[in-house]
């Protein structure tokens, strides 16, 4: 080995020490980058065989050694651990979104039973009681009425806070625009797009065979699964040459450079005008390739909307919530109109209200007190003569928590609220003369308006008139089970929030002690690296000194 050649393996040495400098240099730069993997340096010695018959002489075997090389760059993974890592992360983002949405809709029924709706009823039912002390009295009669808007009011509120949060997240009608669906929708597709974009620059870059220039995309590629995964579930499949491949169970998504299909969420109403959302794979121009996917996402925040937002009685959702909501708002009308027009023991019995004279005498009752908002009209007719008449008419079908009110013609006329009652033969001695002795003070439709605070309303309660089905509850009975039910349901998906965040964690811990930059360990290797490098440096200088002074002695 002569001089100049040492000399070229330290100068080749010390370039090699450097490239390892550097690379420790870009982990400690990196140190707090979210998603970057660490990279090695891997060295190894150049030895050049020699074909000379003394090969087995030590000096010809020491001429042989040819320094060091940097043989290739390692960029530290783990694909089980990253893909186990996308799952959890996948789950945890789902239970997250379900439980901000589950969050939302407690509050919702909390309000109910703490100040709201609960409230309202039994300022009502105390109404109900002063009706009955007092039947003639017109106070009584007005406090009666704004007690039962208020209890309309308070079921308003909550069924169009629940229609307005999930118009919030799915949209409404046929329409998701302004959604947080179209948003995360948007999301997906601008992933798929760069993620393909990540392929193919991958792939010209030498992909996996060529960690030094990949390195970057690469932890690029990682990092947009990571946030494709937060948002759906998919399938992901890590190619030889460092590209990947996306699918939604079986229906691809990217494969190699190319987006094959996008995500795409379109909305329908139902026979009940309710918004149904439904999830399909389009292709670039629009046109569909996989219908109705709903059932194949089920994990990540889109997964959490679109179960909020569904009708699987297992799950907690604003269409469950708001289906109890209506039962209940449905019932309290029926039982109300009931007992106000009607003969809810079927005695024979007429529910009768002050002559619109104020006079104190009785008429028979045939105004609803319940009704569905949207089913008042307001008709106005001319006669021959000039005269004007205002008709308001109204209907109870269809009520629901959103559309129940108060019936228009009993609040402008008080007088109609049956706070009497006749029996059969009462009613008889009525028809015959017009009055009847108790007219004045009668109050025995107030009474049985009192026991609806006990009542257990079912079909059995009074076929005939169609009670909506209560289970054998009372309205407060069905209020409670209804919080109770969001409540028990909310508790589950935080504690199973608790778990999965707990599940990622330690996955992330995992992966990063496997991937990430530990500052002690580039520590250490900078030392040693920097050592290298000045033992290097000075074997470079002595043997320049020495060949100095040979070059001196040769003069």
């Amino acid at each position: 080995m002569t001089l100049i050649s040492c000399l070229g393996m330290a100068k080749q040495a010390l370039a090699v020490n450097e490239a390892a400098i550097t690379a420790v240099s870009n982990n400690i730069s990196n140190v707090d980058t979210p998603g970057y993997s660490k990279l090695r340096v891997n060295l190894a010695s150049v030895v050049i065989k020699s074909s000379s018959s003394t090969a087995n002489n030590v000096i010809t075997g020491v001429n042989s050694l040819s320094g060091v090389e940097v043989s290739s760059i390692s960029r530290y993974s783990n694909t089980y651990l990253q893909s186990s890592y996308w799952g959890a992360n996948s789950d945890s983002s789902y239970m997250n979104e379900y439980s901000n949405i589950a969050s939302n809709i407690e509050s919702l029924t909390n309000e109910l039973q703490d100040s709201g709706l609960s409230t309202a009823l039994s300022n009502f039912y105390s109404s109900i009681d002063a009706l009955a002390a007092a039947p003639n009295d017109a106070t009584a009669r007005g406090n009666y009425l704004t007690a039962a808007q208020n209890v309309c009011t308070m079921f308003n509120s909550t069924g169009a806070s629940l229609s307005d949060i999930k118009e919030s997240l799915v949209g409404n009608g046929d329409s998701t625009d302004g959604s947080e669906l179209s948003s995360s929708v948007d999301q997906v597709n601008g992933l798929l797009d760069q993620l393909a974009n990540i392929n193919s620059s991958i792939i010209k870059t030498g992909g996996a065979t060529n960690s030094a220039s990949s390195s970057g995309l690469l932890d690029q590629r990682d990092s947009l699964v990571t946030q494709l995964s937060s948002l759906m579930n998919v399938n992901v499949t890590q190619n030889a040459n460092g590209t990947v491949g996306i699918s939604l169970g079986n229906d691809a998504l990217v494969s190699s450079s190319s987006v094959v299909g996008y995500l795409n969420a379109a909305n329908s109403v139902d026979i009940s005008g309710n918004t149904v959302t439904t999830m399909n794979i389009v292709d670039k121009k629009g046109t569909t390739i996989y219908p109705d996917v709903n059932d194949s996402i089920t994990s990540g925040s889109i997964g959490a909307i679109l179960d909020s937002c569904g009708t699987n009685s297992d799950n907690l959702t604003i269409s469950n919530v708001t289906k109890g909501l209506d039962t209940l708002a449905q019932s309290f009308a029926n039982a109300l109109n009931i007992v106000q027009r009607d003969d809810p023991d079927g005695d024979g019995s007429v529910p009768m209200c002050i002559t619109t004279d104020g006079t104190n005498t009785l008429s028979p009752a045939s105004e609803l007190i319940a009704v569905n908002k949207n089913s008042i009209t307001t008709t106005t007719t001319t006669s021959t003569t000039g005269q004007t008449t205002t008709t308001i008419s109204s209907s109870s079908a269809g009520i629901t928590a959103a559309d129940i009110a108060i019936n228009p013609n009993v609040v402008a006329f008080p007088n109609k609220i049956a706070a009497a009652r006749l029996s059969a033969s009462e009613y008889q001695d009525w028809l015959a003369t017009g009055e009847h002795s108790q007219d004045t003070g009668n109050n025995k439709n107030a009474t049985i308006l009192q026991t609806l605070r006990t009542a257990k309303l079912t079909q059995a309660y009074d076929s005939d008139y169609n009670i909506t089905d209560l289970g054998n509850n009372t309205i407060d009975g069905y209020l409670a089970n209804i919080v109770g039910n969001v409540g028990t349901k909310t508790e589950n998906i935080n504690t199973s929030l608790t778990t999965q965040t707990s599940v990622v964690a330690s996955i992330k811990s995992q992966l990063s002690s496997e991937t990430g930059v530990n500052l002690d360990e580039e520590l250490t290797d900078l030392i040693k690296y920097q050592r290298a490098y000045e033992a290097s440096a000075r074997i470079f200088s002595t043997c320049s000194s020495i060949l100095q002074e040979l070059v001196m002695l040769g003069k």
